[in-house]
């Protein structure tokens, strides 16, 4: 979520921004830890980023923010709770979703995967022929018994 507030960066020192990010994270239900809010130039842009939970829809979160956040008049009275001074945001905020990175690429590539299969298939039958040797014999058919008597 981004948005235009009054006042300087310095205005937003590590203590009010932590205070944002406690205000977005109790509106959206998520730890303050999944919550970073960045104040930047140019006028001031305030940047909070929600990381959701797997256990949480992204879509939820968006629709919390959007209902507590989402017009100016909401963000300024939210930002002047959370810092203790007067704060008017100048237009919306501004509302982005980043979807995560795949967290299914384990680094090993298809290419590894299928022929670390083949030559472990490969293997297999190969230890199969060498007992089915030492089994049969070279001759293809069951060894017979011998019994020596005395």
């Amino acid at each position: 979520m981004e948005m235009f507030a009054s006042g300087t960066v310095e205005d937003y020192t590590d203590t009010k921004l932590d205070s944002i990010s406690d205000s977005v994270a109790s509106d959206v239900n998520v730890s303050s830890s999944l919550v970073s809010t960045t104040a930047a130039s140019g006028s001031v842009v305030l940047t909070s980023e929600v990381t959701v939970p797997q256990h949480k829809e992204a879509t939820s979160v968006e629709w919390l923010l959007e209902t507590n956040w989402g017009t100016a008049e909401k963000a300024g009275n939210k930002l002047t709770a959370a810092t203790g001074d007067s704060v008017t945001v100048s237009s919306d905020p501004t509302l982005t979703t980043v979807a995560p990175a795949s967290d299914d690429d384990d680094g090993v590539s298809i290419g590894v995967i299928v022929g670390a299969s083949v030559g472990g298939a490969v293997g297999l039958l190969v230890i199969i022929a060498i007992m089915w040797y030492f089994i049969m014999g070279p001759s293809g058919k069951a060894a017979k018994d011998v019994t020596t008597k005395i």
